[in-house]
């Protein structure tokens, strides 16, 4: 065997190597990137369907000043400014493009939940993602992130920005089991220092789908 050829094979043997060690690396970074993937796949695919199930129309709460006149029939309300009450009465009949402030990114599930979740559930990974709302536009909803304008007093700067505004939406990471085949997420709506609903999310694979079994609601303020 001559020196030349000896070269080559010894070279050989060193690309071969160097590509299977990088595809080892390579490997070893899949499934935390691919997991990642899944998760917000699976978000993507559910989260109209909890959206739908989780918020709370504020378009049915008038925020009109009212009095009580007693009449000879008993007592009835009166709208003190008859404008707002037209007003009020006109987004009660439109029910398209009602405008939801969606947190920009999903959470951990918060402490005071944490204790309600089976011990087998876990995240998938410690990752956030932010919700990629360019996704999600329906006719009933016009999804915003909540970081386009910090919320003050009872939401009054969004309700002055957006007459359509119902509400904020948060929402926690997917937690599975260990088979994978079960999972739940934690959901948040605030309307206001005494208006909100806390949620679980119950989904699980049903002949290789995803779906959501049930949201439940955990908590009303």
């Amino acid at each position: 065997m001559t020196r030349n050829s000896i070269k080559v094979k010894r070279n050989h043997f060193i690309k071969w190597c160097s590509l299977f060690v990088t595809g080892l690396l390579l490997q070893g970074c899949t499934p935390s990137e691919s997991t990642l993937e899944f998760e917000q796949t699976l978000f993507n695919q559910i989260f109209y369907e909890i959206v739908n199930a989780s918020y709370k129309d504020k378009t049915y709460t008038s925020h009109c000043r009212t009095s009580e006149i007693i009449t000879e029939k008993g007592p009835i309300i009166v709208y003190d400014d008859p404008e707002c009450k037209e007003k009020f009465e006109a987004l009660q009949k439109d029910t398209l493009h009602m405008v939801l402030a969606i947190a920009d990114s999903v959470h951990m599930i918060y402490k005071d939940d944490i204790q309600f979740i089976p011990k087998n559930f876990k995240p998938s990974s410690s990752e956030k993602f932010k919700i990629d709302l360019s996704k999600h536009q329906y006719e009933k909803f016009d999804f915003k992130y909540l970081s386009e304008l910090k919320p003050n007093d009872e939401y009054r700067n969004w309700e002055a920005r957006y007459p359509k505004f119902i509400g904020e939406l948060s929402f926690s990471k997917i937690y599975f089991d260990e088979k994978k085949q079960k999972a739940i997420m934690t959901i948040e709506y605030s309307c206001g220092s005494k208006c909100g609903l806390g949620y679980f999310a119950y989904l699980e694979k049903v002949n290789k789908k995803w779906i959501v079994t049930k949201v439940e609601n955990t908590w009303t303020a």
